[in-house]
């Protein structure tokens, strides 16, 4: 703040009972609304203040920066809204801090709101309820305090990082040895912070922007560069591209960092040649490791090219270490895939009662109003153990899973209620015959009949009311064309077909790929992923999935499970 020439102000009012809260959400809570107070804060002050209200703690931000427009201030707390030609320090960012905040609150039962005047700053308001009587029981507990000097101890080191420069290396022939990291960010704070943390390890070069770099490259070759996405004249992902569209320069390293929580920017880098993303806030370990696992995997390719009599030894560790990666990026990624296509309609429930609750009175709500509370908090738990659970599923081996015995009309009854908006807006109708009662992993087999009924209704034809069917039956293994199939048993058949718009027969098989699109993004919404994850859950049940289509008919998927 004082480096900024801000005034940092924090006043504690009394607090007569307890208040328990999640330490780390509480955190998050607090720096992220601070990190956005100081980005849209040129000058003035920035005031926190903590005290109580009737029966809840009260954590008000206060500061002095740009202030909101009138007409921005109900869509605040929407998940990827931006308010658009504001002057702040950074043009970065996702436009889901605020909604992530919120969600946050909400876990603690508590509420946020805003209030703001153009040119004049802004105050955020969050309330939580004192005492306990509020939670479960079991969520209940007390930190031991050695937990609590640990948490203190990161901060400080994390902040000691940001204030100490790091030392020069004595010998001047070593630093010279040291391998050379290009930096390139829009965000001079971001240079300088990165540069410091690295420059004990590496020789290090800034650029304000990819044009920059590209000239500092022509200048000198680094061993490896790092890239904010988005910046002016030429943004990452620009700059990714020139670098590895030349010969002279492909085979150098390239690491984006990004603030964006979508997965588009990712798609993109991946497929122009992006050696690893860092998503921010990032940890000065996790920095360093994922630069020196870079360079000395290119270290490693280099020699294996160099010397032939060593080439395969060098490739099998090559394939090694790359399959480490992959599967660590994999990990990464896989949260971000789900969340931004899976849990879209616990998120619209969250906004859409949210936004009821506004227009309603805040402090004195009717019984309605607590109807529309109850069920948001409601939609949030459930997308906070929906998140939860398919954390678990993408970071487990199969084997690891619990299966129980569920009866799958319930399952389907369950997404049905849980996209009853949805369906009812288009009017389309689902018939689904009785279903079996099968040992199963409920919540993968609850995020696939989400996925097979959104599809189908994504891809209604204009004009036609969307019409579902689901269908049950048996069938004998040795029936089946697959290689996979246990010829001596028998498999449940289900399928669920729609009148959508279906696809052309040859893409059956690959339908199911990662990322595959059969229809052009401005026709239809979506990922590509909904049927690659479809796809693994079946396969996580020893069954098997397959697809049949006619363009403007509709199209059936039938899943088989083993008896």
């Amino acid at each position: 703040m004082e480096k900024a020439g801000l005034q940092l102000i924090v006043k504690t009012g009394e607090v007569d009972q307890p208040v328990y809260i999640d330490r780390s959400m509480w955190e998050k809570i607090v720096f992220n609304l601070l990190s956005n107070a100081f980005k849209y804060t040129l000058k003035g002050s920035i005031t926190v203040e903590i005290g109580s209200e009737a029966h809840f703690l009260v954590l008000k931000i206060k500061d002095t920066g740009v202030g909101i427009p009138a007409a921005e201030l109900p869509h605040m707390f929407e998940r990827f809204h931006r308010v658009q030609q504001v002057t702040g320090r950074t043009f970065e960012g996702t436009g889901i801090g605020l909604s992530l905040i919120k969600e946050l609150v909400l876990l603690h039962k508590g509420e946020i709101g805003v209030e703001s005047e153009l040119n004049v700053g802004s105050t955020f308001i969050v309330k939580i309820p004192l005492g306990k009587d509020h939670l479960p029981a079991a969520q209940i507990t007390t930190r031991p305090e050695d937990e609590e000097t640990q948490a203190f101890n990161m901060y400080v080191e994390e902040a000691g990082i940001l204030l100490v420069k790091a030392p020069e290396a004595t010998d001047a022939a070593e630093k010279k040895s040291l391998p050379l990291v290009l930096v390139a960010d829009d965000n001079a704070d971001m240079r300088e912070h990165i540069q410091m943390i690295l420059s004990n390890q590496f020789n290090v070069v800034t650029a304000v922007n990819g044009q920059d770099a590209l000239q500092k490259i022509r200048e000198q070759k680094p061993g490896l560069v790092v890239s904010d996405v988005m910046m002016p004249v030429l943004d990452g992902i620009g700059l990714l591209k020139e670098i590895k569209g030349n010969r002279a320069t492909a085979h150098i390293p390239v690491i984006l960092l990004t603030a964006r929580a979508g997965e588009e920017s990712k798609i993109v880098g991946w497929e122009t040649g992006a050696d690893d993303y860092l998503t921010k806030p990032f940890s000065a370990k996790e920095l360093i490791s994922r630069i020196a696992s870079q360079i000395k995997t290119q270290q490693l390719r280099a020699e294996a090219l160099i010397d032939v009599a060593e080439q395969k030894k060098y490739a099998q560790q090559l394939e090694d270490m790359n399959r480490e990666l992959t599967k660590m990026n994999e990990e990464l990624t896989s949260f971000a895939y789900v969340s931004s296509h899976d849990l879209q309609e616990p998120l619209r429930k969250i906004q859409m009662f949210s936004k009821r609750i506004m227009e309603k009175e805040v402090h004195v709500l009717s019984e309605e109003g607590k109807n529309f509370f109850q069920r948001m908090d409601n939609a949030a738990s459930r997308m906070q153990l929906l998140i939860n659970d398919l954390l678990t599923y993408s970071r487990t081996n199969t084997s690891q899973k619990h299966f129980e015995r569920t009866n799958l009309n319930k399952l389907v009854t369950e997404v049905k209620q849980e996209l009853y908006e949805r369906i009812s807006s288009t009017g389309t109708i689902i018939a689904c015959e009785s279903l079996p009662e099968l040992s199963i992993i409920p919540f993968q087999f609850k995020q696939l009949f989400t996925n097979l009924i959104t599809n189908s209704i994504k891809f209604a034809r204009p004009g036609i009311t969307p019409y579902i069917q689901i269908s049950v039956g048996k069938v004998d293994g040795h029936t089946l064309p697959q290689p996979t199939a246990n010829r001596e048993k028998k498999y449940w058949q289900i399928s669920v077909a729609d009148n959508g718009a279906g696809f052309d027969p040859k893409f059956n098989e690959q339908i199911f790929g990662l990322f595959q699109r059969l229809h052009g993004r401005r026709d239809y919404e979506g990922t590509g992923i909904g049927l690659s994850i479809a796809k693994k859950v079946v396969e996580n049940h020893n069954g098997f999935i397959t697809a049949e289509g006619r363009e403007n008919e509709g199209a059936t998927i039938h899943i088989f499970l083993p008896d």
